[in-house]
């Protein structure tokens, strides 16, 4: 992940939201958009972003160069990187992290070939890996191409054990600590309070992302949310807020405690839309 740069973390909110809010965009149909497609419209942003902006959640579809794993639980249409790099660019976004989607399992050909056209002024990657048979040298590797993170995605595989998903999260971060990872986690906002005190005694950089797994309409009193609150006051994790969902109450409480960013969530299944990135100012990678 990015580090905010000085002076980003006091920008008002308002800021940031107007920034991005009036993006679209849209392709003449899944996987057509090319460099240079007309089809693509983008809305401008309706002031200059900051230089070093950076989105540090996207993901990136290639089904054609780079096959679904057969067990996926969607089928999300085509979302290539020149598209990606036409709408960074075209809001001044300079900076992305590349998220590995469920649909791609441990195969993260797709990712690194983004990283690679992309280069590593722009682009950062979170991978995906199996902690029990991935080696030290395919780790080195994922290094070398730009990756600085790995996910577990407990909630797209239905988890909701509260010791299976910690041994899943531990196993990670245990074997992925030695090259300077970070953890990131897509799981239920139950499970996290049922974890919550052994995730602030894990020893990589946690990011829980989707909102931590929150949901609007259940308000602050849902089950897991202050523990959700008392993990980001400790500073022991990061937030992910993702996509255009009604604004959770207790947000602000969650910005007050963590400097945060914005960016397109483009790659989504269900369209290319915006969200909030809420991340504590912690180290670069």
């Amino acid at each position: 992940m990015q580090e905010l740069r000085p002076g980003e973390e006091n920008m008002p909110e308002s800021v940031h939201r107007n920034a991005l809010e009036t993006h679209t965009a849209t392709a003449a149909a899944p996987g057509s958009a090319q460099p240079g497609d007309v089809s693509w419209r983008i809305g401008q942003p309706r002031f200059a972003v900051p230089p070093g902006a950076c989105d540090c959640h996207v993901h990136v579809f290639n089904p054609e160069r780079f096959p679904y794993a057969v067990d996926r639980t969607y089928t999300p249409g085509a979302a290539p990187v020149e598209g990606l790099d036409l709408v960074r660019s075209s809001l001044g976004i300079s900076r992305v992290v590349l998220v590995q989607p469920s649909v791609y399992g441990t195969d993260n050909r797709c990712l690194l070939s983004a990283l690679a056209a992309l280069g590593p002024d722009v682009a950062r990657g979170v991978a995906v890996i199996d902690p029990e048979t991935v080696s030290d040298v395919t780790l080195q590797d994922l290094h070398n191409a730009g990756v600085r993170g790995v996910r577990v995605n407990l909630e797209s595989k239905g988890e909701r054990s509260s010791g299976l998903a910690l041994s899943a999260i531990s196993a990670t971060a245990e074997r992925v600590m030695p090259f300077g990872f970070a953890v990131q986690v897509y799981t239920d906002l139950r499970l996290i309070a049922d974890m919550a005190d052994d995730i602030a005694q894990l020893r990589v950089p946690l990011i829980l992302d989707h909102f931590g797994g929150a949901k609007a309409a259940l308000r602050v009193e849902q089950s897991g949310f202050r523990a959700l609150t008392e993990l980001l006051h400790a500073g022991a994790v990061w937030v992910k807020a993702v996509r255009h969902l009604p604004r959770l109450p207790g947000q602000a409480y969650v910005q007050r405690h963590s400097p945060y960013r914005r960016g397109a969530d483009r790659g989504e299944p269900r369209a290319p839309r915006l969200g909030i990135r809420l991340a504590p100012h912690r180290r670069s990678g």
